[in-house]
This record gives structure tokens, C-alpha cells and sequence, in this order.
């Protein structure tokens, strides 16, 4: 109940609003233009989905093939060894990248949210001193 009470303060004087207002965002999004561009939507996640896993595949294949063409100089066990580091390099490359990408787009202290948090504070302890 304690949900309903906004409705009911804003619906003051507009019959009918706080009848309609609790369904409006479900009418919405299941008129026939939001069905429509949400199958869409869900029709273009799925196709990347298909083509991250078929990328996933291809590489894999890469990975073997180059893995098969090292055993005709190597022996098989050092050809798959050579390929695993030569895999496990790049992992490392590849999450020294995205730390480094992590680190300068997230800042150690998040000024705006102490801030916000100060303001807050300063709201909540005027509404205490009423």
C-alpha cells in the first residue's frame, strides 16, 4: 500500500488517472509497436549471440590449425605447449589492458556520490531539526 500513495497524491483532481496508472508502463510496452521493436531487439541480441559463438569456433579452429602445423616441425606435446603460452600471453596482455582501461575510467573516490551523499545528509538532518 505504502506504493500506492504517490499515485494517489498525483491523482488528486484527474479521475481516472489513478485507476490507469499502475498498468501504463505494461500497456505501454506491450502495445504493437513496443512487441515489435522488442522481437526486434531480441531477433539482433540472438543473431550476436550466434556470431560470438561461430567467432569463438573460428578462433578455436585457428588455434588448432596452427597448433597441427607446428607438430610437422615440433613434437605434438611441445606444439600444444608452445600454443597454450603463446594463449595464455595474450590473456595476460588482454587483462593488463582492461585494468589499466578500468583504472582510468572508474576514479578511486567517486567525488559526485559523496557529494550527493552530503547533500543528503544535509536534507535529512533539516527535516530533523522540524
Amino acid at each position: 500500500m505504502g506504493r500506492a500513495r504517490p499515485v494517489r497524491r498525483a491523482a488528486r483532481g484527474r479521475p481516472g488517472l489513478r485507476r490507469d496508472a499502475p498498468g501504463a508502463p505494461r500497456s505501454a510496452a506491450r502495445g504493437p509497436r513496443g512487441r515489435r521493436e522488442g522481437q526486434e531487439r531480441a531477433r539482433g541480441g540472438g543473431m550476436f549471440a550466434a556470431a560470438g559463438v561461430l567467432a569463438l569456433y573460428a578462433g578455436a579452429a585457428l588455434l588448432l590449425a596452427a597448433g597441427i602445423a607446428l607438430a610437422l616441425v615440433w613434437p605434438a606435446w611441445l606444439a600444444a605447449l608452445a600454443v597454450g603460452l603463446v594463449l595464455l600471453a595474450a590473456a595476460g596482455v588482454a587483462a593488463l589492458m582492461g585494468r589499466s582501461a578500468l583504472k582510468r575510467a572508474i576514479p578511486p573516490i567517486p567525488q559526485d556520490t559523496i557529494e550527493r551523499a552530503r547533500v543528503d545528509a544535509r536534507a535529512l538532518q533539516g527535516r530533523m531539526h522540524r
